[in-house]
């Protein structure tokens, strides 16, 4: 190692145009590479989370659970769907299949959810829709 170092401290002409050589090569391949200003960063996985203050897991899987995960089962390329009811929580997962339009399902989800609790006016629900996981 202190063999190279000497060599490179005594030929100095040949180490500064090395390291020009190294320069040049990173600054065509930073501004000749391909790259994505806004890379796609939709997720084919989302996570329901509702909360219903004073309801019992059985009363929370049949008024907010069932009708949820019957919501997510009408989208398009539904791959797999698992949920958990609990006092006052219930959780809702969900992941499509590749190759489908990921935003616009769950922007079908969004409105067949708020559909759902104006259709049963429950106002003391709130749900939290999360696809980017």
């Amino acid at each position: 190692m202190t063999k190279l170092i000497a060599v490179a401290i005594k030929e100095r002409k040949v180490t500064i145009l090395l390291s020009l050589f190294i320069i040049i090569y990173g600054l065509y391949a930073y501004y000749y590479l391909p790259r994505q200003e806004n890379p796609d960063t939709s997720s084919p996985a989302v996570q329901i989370v509702t909360v219903f203050p004073g309801a019992s897991a059985k009363d929370v899987e049949r008024q907010v659970t069932k009708k949820i995960e019957d919501e997510v089962a009408a989208l398009d390329g539904v791959d797999w769907l698992e949920s958990f009811s609990q006092d006052n929580v219930s959780i809702v997962l969900a992941l499509l299949e590749n190759g489908i339009d990921y935003q616009e399902q769950w922007d079908k989800l969004r409105i067949g959810i708020d559909n759902l609790a104006g259709k049963h006016s429950i106002h003391s629900i709130s749900v939290l829709l999360t696809s980017t996981m």
